[in-house]
């Protein structure tokens, strides 16, 4: 009789929980490391539609995408595409270059009239909720030409004070709009996503002057300029204190104003008992006092009694000898 043939042995698949060990470790390994990782939203933005253009085949476009766009189709309405000009940094942002002889009045920071219009339709793409997560930073520049008035001392002034005009431009529409959206957020843009910067001439675009110091005017032109930069970089960070924190401080608060409260209302005054052990120890010891002051004084007198009757005798002694 021919022996049975054993059945074949399952594959050793032992290994199998040493290699999920070692995936959930790196797991949780990463995710602690991504929780103490600051996101670049610009950099995630690019990534997002990088990997929504080569693996999911779709065009995909993000908010920055619909301003930039937004931007260009207002400056051509505008008639500004001249003196406005739209691009991209290094860092992502979008940049809204402004021609400060066209907006600002020569020498000053005041905005010209024909740049109102301008400046209130680009108020009016910046203020949708849709870009509520962008920030706004707002940089001067300048020449290298002296400048020289009481108002504006030098270019540092006035590349800060035409800064300070644009976002103070956009604060005032703010406060005036009262549109809210179809999802009850209003418009407007928050000040503390606001930044005024002035530069004066320290960032050139182009030289101001040639090799032999001649000034070259085409080129000051140009480094005239305003540039608005639009990104998700954070401008203000808000202290966020901890509840306990809040607790313990708001305690503190309480206590201490109950305190002088009391202080103020009720001042600490002594128990009647105690005023009047106090009063009558203190008049014990006075009344002590004062016998034994007595008692000094009789005896003082008795001393300078006796003192006195022995010279007396002395004398009289002495005169009975002469």
């Amino acid at each position: 009789m021919m022996p049975q043939d054993c059945p074949p042995m399952p594959p050793d698949e032992s290994w199998m929980a040493t290699y999920g060990d070692a995936v959930t470790l790196l797991m949780a390994f990463f995710v602690l490391l991504m929780s103490f990782a600051k996101v670049d939203l610009e950099v995630f933005d690019a990534v997002s539609n990088g990997i929504g253009e080569h693996m999911a085949k779709e065009d995909r476009k993000s908010e920055k995408d619909h301003l930039t766009k937004a931007m260009k189709i207002m400056m051509v309405s505008e008639g500004a595409d001249q003196v406005a000009k739209i691009a991209t940094d290094s860092e992502g942002s979008l940049t809204i270059e402004l021609d400060t002889g066209a907006f600002f009045k020569p020498g000053s920071a005041e905005l010209a009239e024909q740049a109102y219009p301008f400046m209130k339709a680009l108020y009016e793409e910046v203020a949708s909720p849709l870009y509520k997560q962008f920030n706004i930073n707002v940089e001067g520049h300048t020449d290298d030409e002296p400048m020289s008035s009481l108002r504006y001392p030098s270019n540092w002034e006035l590349s800060s004070n035409r800064a300070a005009t644009v976002v103070r431009f956009i604060i005032s529409e703010s406060q005036n709009d009262t549109r809210i959206d179809f999802n009850g957020q209003k418009y407007g843009v928050e000040a503390n996503r606001l930044r005024a910067t002035g530069y004066a001439h320290t960032q050139p675009k182009v030289p101001n002057r040639d090799a032999s110091g001649v000034a070259i005017r085409e080129n000051m032109i140009t480094n005239r300029r305003v540039v608005i930069r639009i990104n998700k970089k954070t401008n203000f960070n808000k202290v966020k204190i901890p509840k306990f924190r809040r607790k313990v401080k708001k305690a503190e608060i309480e206590l201490e104003t109950g305190t002088k409260s009391a202080g103020l209302i009720n001042p600490p005054t002594a128990t009647k008992d105690g005023f009047e052990n106090k009063l009558e120890r203190h008049g014990l010891e006075t009344i002590q006092n004062n016998k034994i002051d007595n008692i000094k004084a009789a005896q003082l007198a008795e001393v300078t009694k006796q003192g006195m009757d022995h010279k007396s005798v002395l004398t009289k002694t002495n005169f009975s000898m002469n």
